[in-house]
């Protein structure tokens, strides 16, 4: 009989697929690098973290995702990770080293929903059961993008693995992405 067998390996290069263990305090998660970069490796959580939070507790989107009260809660979940990972993370263009994934990266879509970024959809998210995460506590969980939909709302992906948006005050599902340069 064949079978499939996950095997933990020391290696000197992240490749796409390869999954790694992730704490974040007492928290713990695993993660997937979904795409390669030049400087880096983009990973995303595989499931969503403990708590839910909102994109902004005003439930407005003024200052988009930059200004939320979740970008701020991200950058202290990043503190709270072991120093071997934060020693190799990669700052995006904002210097955030903890983000929200895009409509463009998950779906292909602009903010309007217009299917007119699919050159800019991550490769790995073509698969609609990857898009699906569970929390703890929830069987399956609609999570946040940081794309601003309209003046209460921001754009997320359904428990089901499609597009949604829903209002910034609501509290919902955070899969983490960050980047980790390879050796």
């Amino acid at each position: 009989m064949k079978v499939f067998r996950e095997v933990r390996l020391k290696v000197n290069r992240i490749e796409v697929g390869d999954r790694i263990k992730v704490k974040f305090g007492k928290e713990r998660h695993t993660a997937t690098a979904i795409r390669e970069d030049k400087d880096g490796v983009l990973f995303l959580l595989d499931d969503c973290l403990d708590k839910a939070y909102p994109m902004n507790r005003d439930g407005g989107t003024e200052g988009g995702y930059l200004e939320s009260d979740l970008r701020e809660t991200l950058n202290e979940y990043r503190d709270m990770l072991p120093d071997k990972i934060k020693e190799r993370l990669v700052p995006d263009e904002n210097g955030d080293e903890l983000r929200l994934l895009s409509l463009e990266e998950v779906f292909g879509l602009d903010s309007e929903y217009n299917e007119t970024a699919k050159d800019k959809q991550i490769p790995w998210m073509r698969d609609r059961r990857k898009r699906i995460a569970t929390r703890k506590g929830d069987e399956y969980e609609w999570w946040w993008l940081n794309n601003v939909v309209s003046a209460a709302y921001f754009a997320g992906v359904a428990d089901d693995g499609y597009a949604s948006y829903d209002g910034a005050s609501y509290a919902f599902g955070v899969r983490p992405a960050f980047k980790i340069k390879n050796l």
